[in-house]
């Protein structure tokens, strides 16, 4: 997007279509995110109209994963995996070390409730529960992934069912635990994303091959029931993120291809015609609160952050960089 649409969106409270409703332009609540063009942690700061992205507040940061209330993160530096906390970052920029972490976690996914998270290294070929309590972070023995080869390409858990999942490039869909060890549970070649229900009911992942996203109850269980939820050949061709609405009364799909958010309504079995973005969205993230979502990262300094308010319409906001930042990539 050009600065001078940024500008004109900013000033003029244009308003477009989202899912059927009005889509507002403002600024999102503070919160952390990991910014990969600059190794940092950053802040997302401001009000509405005047949301932007913050220096970096910590750097040299190999990778991040930031936890749903938007207070705490856990980061790599040097090659170990510290807790920062929002509140003590200035004077203790540091933060705590997780004693045996995993090492190189690639992959993340947190309770709702920032109380614990799951954690996937590629290099150890292992998940890692995390757990935490009064400002410490506790890891638990990592659980290898046995009797199945392939690139994990995608992470879902649930803390109140303790069920952790993966999809598995050429194979499907595995649970993770260390009672039953890596139990297939969904058989699929190209699983693009997955998504589970807080409470572990349900699971949902987006087929590549089939261009259609299925639905498995009871995940956790010995015998869990998969179907087919929705099927099209254009707007599920390459879904790259899925998620929950806050209120569970939606599913949010983004397609890599159209670059468009859909919205699938549970009750109504209705899926919108989407909106656009101008990059594709790469995760469906809680920022700070359940009904603000980041939409992934981003892909060169400079560049623009994206996220969905619920409480908006729903609105899309983008949060521009700091000025001036990419001008000497350019």
């Amino acid at each position: 997007m050009s600065p001078a649409i940024r500008l004109s969106w900013a000033l003029c409270g244009l308003a477009l279509s989202c899912f059927s409703q009005s889509l507002q332009i403002g600024g999102p609540i503070t919160g952390f995110v990991f910014d990969a063009p600059t190794t940092s942690l950053r802040q997302v700061l401001g009000m509405p109209g005047a949301a932007r992205l913050s220096t970096p507040v910590l750097s040299e940061v190999d990778w991040a994963s930031v936890a749903p209330n938007g207070q705490m993160a856990l980061v790599t530096r040097q090659g170990e995996t510290r807790l920062v906390s929002r509140d003590n970052i200035g004077q203790d920029p540091a933060g705590t070390l997780v004693e045996s972490a995993v090492a190189e976690p690639q992959l993340s996914a947190w309770a709702a409730d920032s109380s614990s998270v799951v954690l996937y290294s590629s290099s150890s070929r292992s998940l890692q529960w995390v757990r935490f309590s009064a400002q410490t972070a506790t890891a638990e023995a990592p659980i290898p992934l046995t009797g199945v080869d392939g690139t994990v390409t995608a992470l879902a858990a649930d803390a109140t069912s303790n069920l952790a999942l993966v999809a598995v490039a050429g194979a499907g869909v595995y649970r993770v635990s260390t009672t039953d060890g890596t139990t297939q549970v969904l058989a699929s070649g190209d699983i693009s994303a997955i998504a589970l229900e807080p409470g572990g009911a349900t699971l949902w992942a987006a087929d590549r091959t089939n261009a259609q996203v299925l639905q498995v109850l009871n995940p956790g269980s010995s015998e869990p029931a998969a179907s087919a939820l929705l099927a099209d050949p254009e707007k599920l061709a390459d879904v790259s993120a899925l998620g929950l609405s806050s209120d569970r009364k939606q599913l949010y799909l983004a397609s890599r291809t159209t670059q468009l958010l859909y919205g699938f309504d549970r009750s109504a079995s209705q899926l919108s015609d989407g909106i656009a973005l101008d990059a594709p969205v790469t995760a469906l993230l809680p920022l700070g609160r359940p009904s603000l979502l980041l939409l992934g990262a981003r892909d060169k300094a400079g560049a623009a952050l994206y996220v969905l308010d619920e409480r908006s319409g729903p609105g899309i906001f983008f949060v521009p960089a700091p000025a001036g930042e990419g001008d000497s990539a350019q």
